[in-house]
């Protein structure tokens, strides 16, 4: 049946598999936390999902790093007149 109705719509079948893989870059991309994708997979570790999916965070350290140029830095100095002497 699924097999006709992708024949139907003339796109190519994707595989229960492929789609899950396609649901974690989406979740990855979006900047879901790392700890939620391990429980929305259902893995019992942390490490299965970092070691599954680990490598789709590289692509993210772009991300970060236009997130810190992103950041104004305003740097208060504050003077203590009474050591400034007459002006």
């Amino acid at each position: 049946m699924a097999k006709n109705a992708t024949e139907d719509a003339e796109i190519k079948p994707i595989k229960l598999h492929a789609l899950r893989h396609s649901h974690v870059v989406l979740l990855v991309h979006e900047n879901i936390q790392q700890l939620a994708i391990q429980e929305r997979l259902g893995h019992v570790a942390i490490q299965i999902t970092l070691g599954t999916y680990g490598y789709l965070y590289a692509k993210s350290d772009q991300h970060v790093a236009d997130a810190i140029d992103g950041i104004q830095f305003e740097i208060v100095i504050e003077v203590d007149d009474s050591d400034m002497g007459p002006v």
